[in-house]
């Protein structure tokens, strides 16, 4: 049998979405560049016009406002370790990816993306991307993360 029919048997079986092995992929690609800490790579899976949000008001549009971010995020921490514990997709080629991850890094620098200082601690945190595709790149990025747990493992006491 040619790889082209397995491929349409595979995606006929799959609901019309792309198989969750081929996306487990792309996630371990994604977590290999963010330990390296790869803006290149990173870069070349958005489209042209991407939205990425973040929590705390944060919202970079297009290639370069993104980069910027990413350029920040890698000179404000060191010793990177990313996993993606779980995610759910539709469509092909993938319009609609939610992931669930977890993050931990030592935070070396302040960054201008984020509000307080947590430099000299090791953050540990889980959040979810709701990612949206175009073609097979990433169009738009909206990220959730307990802003209030890192800020209580960087030492804030939080008062009311």
């Amino acid at each position: 049998m040619s790889k082209i029919k397995l491929l349409m048997i595979v995606f006929l079986f799959a609901g019309c979405s792309v198989p969750d092995f081929m996306i487990q992929g792309q996630l371990d690609d994604f977590e290999r560049a963010l330990e390296a800490e790869d803006v290149n790579w990173i870069m070349d899976q958005y489209t042209d016009d991407v939205v990425r949000e973040l929590p705390d008001g944060f919202k970079f549009k297009g290639k370069d406002e993104v980069r910027m971010y990413w350029e920040d995020l890698f000179q404000s921490v060191d010793n990177i370790d990313v996993e993606a514990i779980d995610f759910v997709t539709s469509g092909f080629p993938p319009a609609k990816l939610a992931l669930h991850w977890r993050w931990k890094a030592d935070v070396v620098a302040k960054s201008k993306y984020f509000k307080f200082d947590t430099v000299g601690t090791t953050i540990k945190i889980e959040g979810m991307d709701l990612i949206y595709g175009s073609g097979f790149k990433t169009a738009r990025v909206i990220t959730f993360w307990n802003t209030l747990d890192m800020l209580q493992q960087a030492g804030y006491k939080v008062t009311k």
